[in-house]
């Protein structure tokens, strides 16, 4: 919450009860230093009418403390932004009062998150992922999504959308988006939540990155890109770059298997590769059915990265 403003200087009042004075601009570019957050409607989990509802703590560090107010199970709340320990809290509001509750007692106000300005521009078909599938209980800001990482799934549409609403628990997978072989656009995750494409600890992208599944496989006449799908991949890609502020630099696009440490330079470096490319020890050969798994499979991937998204 902020208040006066004084000699370029504005009062901000903190949520713990203290108040700081802050510049309204930053020297170096003029820009202002505070932005206006957006919140999102959701609802608590469980069965309304529940007495004890969810409690709502002034501090997530000392929620052993007694909570500042209640929500009653299946009412609406506005929230702000995730915090503490990777999403595990969640700043809402409720008739005036701010508290944090945990983001694990938060759904959804309808059976999936609201569509982006992607999912509308595309007039992409609703598919999505179970909520196990992508971490549902944290958005992200568009700051952080730095990366794009095409893949193929091995099998039909109707297949892919199956495994990601159904999800393993044990094995959760998903990508934010899938196109057909006609060039229809299926989501499955919105862009503001991460999905599970990239892998986990050890080289995992999916905090930073959007997931595209191309439908290819090896059975006859399905293998390689489509020209609908090309187009609508390419459309979809220069759509994210441009929203994202994703640069490709010259450096990258001017990758091959000829320079040294190509391997390296994709994986650390890249924003818009293939799944192979940036999977830690390379464990996949994805999207082989699209670009083969080899030197020159990659290298017809620069090729068609330098073409297209230049």
């Amino acid at each position: 919450m902020t208040g006066r403003r004084s000699h370029g200087y504005i009062e901000v009042h903190v949520l713990r009860g203290s108040t700081k004075w802050i510049p309204e601009t930053a020297a170096d570019s003029a820009a202002p230093t505070l932005c206006v957050p957006q919140a999102i409607v959701m609802r608590t989990c469980g069965e309304s009418g529940d007495a004890a509802g969810t409690p709502a703590f002034e501090d997530p560090l000392r929620a052993v403390s007694e909570p500042l107010f209640a929500v009653p199970r299946g009412d609406p709340v506005r929230v702000w932004d995730y915090f503490i320990d990777t999403g595990r809290w969640a700043l809402v509001e409720r008739d005036g009062q701010f508290g944090f509750v945990r983001s694990a007692d938060l759904c959804h106000t309808a059976s999936s998150p609201p569509g982006s300005e992607a999912t509308r521009r595309f007039h992409m078909r609703l598919a999505p992922a179970g909520p196990s599938c992508y971490q549902s209980h944290r958005a992200r800001g568009a700051s952080e999504i730095r990366r794009i990482i095409i893949h193929n799934s091995e099998n039909t549409i109707q297949s892919a959308i199956a495994t990601f609403q159904a999800c393993d628990a044990g094995r959760p997978t998903s990508a934010h988006v899938g196109i057909d072989r006609d060039g229809t656009m299926y989501r499955f995750v919105e862009d503001r939540y991460a999905a599970f494409h990239t892998g986990g600890n050890d080289g995992g992208f999916n905090a930073d990155s959007l997931g595209i599944e191309l439908m290819a496989s090896g059975r006859p006449g399905a293998g390689s890109m489509t020209p609908r799908q090309e187009r609508a991949m390419v459309d979809l890609i220069q759509y994210w770059t441009r929203k994202y502020r994703i640069a490709l630099s010259s450096r990258i696009l001017s990758n091959s298997t000829r320079v040294t440490a190509y391997n390296d330079l994709e994986f650390w470096y890249s924003p818009v590769t293939i799944h192979r490319l940036a999977s830690a020890g390379r464990r996949t050969d994805c999207p082989t059915f699209v670009w083969p798994d080899s030197l020159a499979g990659d290298d017809a991937f620069f090729r068609w990265r330098r073409a297209r998204l230049h």
